[in-house]
């Protein structure tokens, strides 16, 4: 399973990794780390990509990728969503959705607190030729039930390595920072 956005919840390890095939947003509780996780379910009959799920205010929300129905473009429209529990399968859809229409950065990518505990959103760049040529980081400046506001804080490109194509994935969790690559390989 690709994108396995893992979380913490009342000293429980869960995981919502990319499952649109299954037309649901899967949430995995571990139960033995790091090789029992048992099955569940947040949201029925919706092809997600993408899901990142946090609290933020006293509120626990959801920022998906969703598919419109007879769309093939999971890349350019992000959704909110907010429950009061992040294991719940009543999630209240946000007043805006789709909060953002973008191929630069529609498209989750990790999310990130700073030192101030600003939560910025990695958002993924679509290239021509390459899914995830570079990823945007954007501060989330507002986020509330009837608000979204986000601001572009930097472009990072694909050129840390001379045969890099590609980047589009970066999440932390307190001081452990996970990103990947895109690269070229001779066959």
């Amino acid at each position: 399973m690709s994108f396995p956005y893992v979380f913490e919840y009342e000293g429980h390890l869960y995981m919502t990794p990319e499952s649109s095939e299954t037309g649901e947003i899967c949430l995995y509780h571990c139960s033995d780390f790091p090789m029992k996780w048992g099955f569940g379910s947040l949201m029925d009959g919706v092809e997600a990509a993408d899901t990142m799920i946090f609290e933020h205010q006293e509120r626990w929300w959801m920022l998906t990728n969703l598919r419109p129905e007879g769309c093939a473009d999971f890349y350019s429209r992000l959704y909110a969503f907010h429950a009061d529990s992040p294991i719940s399968t009543n999630w209240n859809p946000h007043d805006l959705n789709s909060i953002l229409i973008d191929a630069e950065g529609g498209r989750n990518g990790g999310l990130l607190r700073d030192s101030d505990g600003a939560l910025h959103r990695v958002g993924q760049n679509q290239g021509m030729t390459v899914y995830g040529e570079s990823f945007s980081l954007f501060r989330i400046d507002e986020l509330t039930p009837t608000t979204y506001q986000e601001s572009l804080v930097r472009t990072v490109q694909s050129d840390l390595f001379d045969d890099q194509i590609g980047g589009h994935h970066m999440h932390a969790a307190d001081t452990c920072t996970v990103f990947d690559l895109i690269k070229w390989e001779s066959v």
